[in-house]
């Protein structure tokens, strides 16, 4: 029963734009370990660099280890925005210190000269905005670096911070970082949906989108298959030349064609997804378990169908 408190508490909290979920603890221990090892590291190599005594680290490379780490798939993480962005707003905060002076007022307008800098050479990250500051506000120690800055300790920072990030996420394959990386065939679109209905929906959005095409689709055909319901798939629906998948995402996606049908065990081929040629002979019973639905190959992609489709498509035919 909810508490009268509770009926104003919540949104609220929706409107201040609170998550609505929590990562899994793999997800959580993942991002916690890799960001101290990740920290240390920068730490040890900025420590190393031979900058006689200037400063070795800049507070903003903590911000990008928190999007780096905690929304690794997301397009403010990446690694061009990480590197470009923060020696973009050094440069453009160390010219502004130089040329038109320190002050709140030249402070805020060099962060409005890095949107626009950032929104030019696509490369929006927020912490990249405190790096400019701190080379406009630091102090003489920053300002006797002049654009060397840029170079130590900016440059060094984050290109460690991204080479470690890559290293520590590489043996986590639901982790992709940089987002770009894949580790098999892109996944099936849903029916009636295609990157490029994707592009434009998101091209409609006149504002940065902080999500990647492939976690969209995979957001859509989740929701879609939770709105559409499982089908429910028996003995009678295992002949043969039918196609299924497993519904899965990454690298345990497959798809297998059945071969042939004995009494209790069916023979397969895997025509898509990992395993791809291969085939195998289990029982009818784990088979049925391991399919999430029937799919027919659509050009270069596989679509989700019902079985009365089918029917009906090789009735047609």
């Amino acid at each position: 029963m909810n508490s009268p408190g509770s009926r104003f508490l919540r949104p609220a909290i929706r409107w201040l734009g609170a998550g609505t979920t929590t990562p899994s603890a793999a997800e959580l221990a993942v991002a916690t370990i890799g960001s101290i090892i990740a920290m240390a590291v920068v730490f040890t190599v900025s420590y190393s660099a031979p900058v006689g005594g200037k400063l070795l680290i800049v507070a903003s490379a903590g911000a990008s280890t928190v999007l780096i780490f905690a929304v690794p798939h997301g397009r403010l993480s990446q690694p061009w925005p990480v590197l470009v962005g923060h020696c973009l707003c050094a440069a453009i905060g160390v010219a502004c210190a130089r040329w038109i002076g320190i002050g709140p007022v030249e402070a805020a307008a060099t962060i409005g000269v890095c949107i626009l800098g950032m929104s030019i050479f696509r490369c929006i990250h927020p912490p990249a905005g405190a790096t400019a500051l701190t080379a406009v506000m630091g102090g003489p120690a920053i300002y006797e670096l002049g654009f060397g800055f840029v170079f130590s300790p900016v440059l060094i920072n984050m290109a460690t911070l991204i080479l470690v990030a890559i290293l520590i996420n590489l043996p986590f394959r639901w982790r992709r970082y940089p987002a770009s990386i894949r580790w098999q065939r892109r996944q099936p679109l849903p029916p009636n949906v295609n990157r490029a209905d994707i592009q434009h929906a998101l091209s409609q959005i006149d504002t940065l989108m902080d999500v990647s095409e492939d976690d969209l689709m995979r957001i859509y055909e989740l929701a879609r298959q939770k709105s559409d319901g499982a089908e429910l798939i028996t003995r009678a629906h295992i002949v043969t030349d039918l196609t299924f998948s497993n519904g899965k995402f990454g690298a345990s996606w497959q798809v297998r064609e059945i071969i042939s049908r004995e009494l209790h065990t069916v023979r397969y081929e895997i025509i898509a997804g990992q395993g791809v040629g291969d085939v195998g002979e289990i029982s009818i019973e784990k088979f049925i378990e391991w399919v999430a639905y029937p799919v027919i190959r659509e050009g270069d992609s596989w679509s989700r169908i019902r079985l009365d489709d089918r029917n009906s498509r090789n009735n047609s035919r």
